[in-house]
């Protein structure tokens, strides 16, 4: 009589995780930061299909961030990512060619944190926040690669300091100044001077994210007057703040704009999932376009107008799809549970409780099959001020699940704060 292999712990921790990832100018190759081999390191990936992912580093250090630039002289392409030390969180910046080859050490000041913001056109010049000489409010700098050279752009001062992008000439730039995470000012430069976007606030409010759109127009997320995060307007020239785009009970959160169809894709929250969307700012057509996995960890947009997007599900472990303009979703990396289907796994129920004060807090309740159950409830509190548990593949949750207990995990998000405190 044959026998059914029992399932093993290493089943549901082999798929690998997936930290950062860029997309090439020409989409010809993409650029991820995975432990699929136990480390964290780079990896490419050919998009025509023809070679398996190749490692570039071996440093064996998980990377934040990922920006690859090709300088239209040389036509040389570098890659340019941030990477700490065994998890101490001051992450430096390095670089490497298309092939691993040619490592630099670009930003790597002891005790300091750099948190890339982007590459200019050319390729020649980068743009970051740091802790570098301003540990509590934090700096903005670009740095000249070729001449070595670091130029401090704006001195954080009275609350923490974020570069959040350049403006198309890269002659002005905008950046927020949080207090805490419900406490934030955003600011552009014009002319060399700091102009408030949200002119005469009179309450506190957050912003999410900002893209220029020309050099006098930028859109950005905030929620200022409201429960919930929209899409804003600001115009340089005219000093004009506007409410554009409200999605009901929808956080944005991050925004990235296409100059050749002129649509802003927008990346939504609500509770545990998320969504995308397309917003053509002639038309004002709002599009959905349809994710194939429940959250996203980071999307890009390219020339082309292409979609690429880094992200899981309750039960699909985390790979990056892409999808072509007016076609459907394609996964681009392999990644599941050893011999184990998709219906196997668990999907949690989106639950609600009260609070002590009568506020509904939202939970995910993931339950046991009646043939595996064993009576038992694992209740799991967790979240924060600035963070709510997802949808997305926890490997703890199913070996629970399949052991035959149910699993409860309680979180707690921004709006939340005052309702508890675990």
């Amino acid at each position: 009589m044959l026998k059914t292999k029992k399932l093993t712990l290493e089943q549901y921790l082999q798929p690998f995780s997936i930290s950062a990832f860029a997309i090439s100018e020409d989409e010809s190759f993409l650029i991820y930061s995975s432990n699929s081999n136990g480390n964290y390191n780079l990896w490419k990936l050919e998009l025509n299909g023809s070679a398996a992912p190749q490692q570039l580093t071996f440093h064996n250090q998980k990377t934040e961030a990922i920006s690859i630039s090709s300088n239209p002289m040389t036509k040389e392409t570098s890659i340019f990512f941030t990477s700490d030390k065994d998890g101490n969180e001051n992450s430096h910046l390095y670089s490497v060619n298309q092939n691993g080859g040619n490592w630099q050490d670009i930003r790597t000041e002891p005790q300091s944190r750099y948190f890339l913001g982007g590459v200019s056109q050319d390729g020649l010049r980068l743009f970051y926040t740091s802790t570098k000489d301003n540990p509590l409010y934090l700096s903005i700098f670009s740095y000249d690669i070729k001449s070595g050279l670091e130029k401090l752009l704006h001195e954080g001062q009275e609350a923490e300091t974020h570069l959040l992008g350049m403006s198309p000439n890269e002659a002005e730039f905008a950046y927020f100044a949080r207090t805490n995470h419900s406490n934030m000012k955003i600011y552009g430069t014009s002319n060399g001077c700091a102009v408030e976007l949200v002119p005469d606030a009179k309450q506190e409010y957050r912003v999410s994210s900002l893209s220029y759109i020309s050099e006098d127009i930028v859109y950005f997320g905030t929620n200022y007057g409201h429960e919930f995060t929209y899409l804003a307007k600001y115009d340089f020239h005219t000093g004009e703040f506007e409410k554009v785009l409200e999605i009901l009970r929808e956080d944005i959160e991050s925004i990235k704009y296409c100059s050749t169809s002129g649509e802003l894709y927008i990346k939504t929250k609500k509770g545990p999932v998320d969504r995308l969307y397309s917003y053509h700012l002639k038309n004002h057509a709002l599009n959905d376009l349809n994710l194939p996995t429940d959250t996203i960890q980071d999307f890009l947009i390219t020339d082309s107008c292409s979609v690429y997007i880094c992200g899981s599900s309750a039960r699909k472990p985390v790979t990056i799809f892409q999808k072509q303009k007016d076609k459907e979703w394609l996964p681009l990396l392999e990644n599941q549970v050893e011999t184990i289907s998709e219906e196997e796994l668990v999907k949690p129920e989106l639950i609600t409780y009260p609070s002590f004060d009568g506020v509904e807090i939202e939970a995910m309740y993931y339950s046991a099959k009646k043939e595996n159950s064993n009576g038992h409830v694992i209740v799991y509190p967790h979240g924060g001020h600035n963070t709510t548990n997802r949808f997305f593949m926890m490997d703890f949750s199913n070996i629970s699940f399949k052991r035959g207990s149910v699993f409860s995990l309680l979180t707690l998000g921004e709006p939340l704060i005052m309702a508890l405190h675990f």
